[in-house]
């Protein structure tokens, strides 16, 4: 049996961070896998999302601009300004490890960066959802995990 632990490693790790979109208070972030791979006997998918609505802190070293803007109390500004220093890291940009503590997600890349998405019980949005992008039909099972009101779950796509 596969946990969501498992499942999210699998999906993520050797992906790049390729883009990210913030729009109404959530972080979109693009991951991407340019070979072809299987796990479970089902391909994964080259193109994932991680959409975050709870609580992103990224850890690594701050520049003076990070100073600024934490100064400024621009949270979003300074997450944006992390998150574009990832996507431009090349190989540096590529998922190393991911751990699922408790329902809180931790993502590390291969250049030191970490991702931490930390999730609340109470919440009435899942904290984070790291989906499968797919242009499939409705009854199409897309590989995802996520975290809603502190509880982590998942689905795939059932082997053939």
């Amino acid at each position: 049996m596969t946990t969501h632990q498992d499942l999210a490693a699998t999906l993520l790790v050797g992906t790049t961070l390729s883009s990210f979109t913030f729009c109404q208070g959530f972080f979109t972030l693009r991951f991407s896998r340019w070979s072809h791979q299987t796990s479970l006997g089902q391909p994964l998918p080259f193109d994932l999302v991680l959409e975050v609505a709870g609580d992103m802190h990224i850890d690594g070293p701050l520049s003076w601009g990070d100073l600024c803007l934490a100064q400024a109390g621009a949270a979003e500004a300074l997450l944006a300004a992390r998150l574009v220093r990832i996507c431009q890291g090349g190989d540096d940009a590529e998922a190393a490890a991911v751990c699922i503590v408790g329902a809180d997600l931790e993502l590390l890349f291969t250049g030191g960066a970490r991702i931490v998405v930390r999730s609340q019980a109470d919440g009435m949005l899942p904290d984070w959802c790291l989906n499968e992008l797919v242009a499939a039909p409705p009854s199409h099972t897309a590989w995802s995990v996520f975290s809603e009101g502190g509880v982590v779950d998942s689905k795939r796509p059932s082997s053939r």
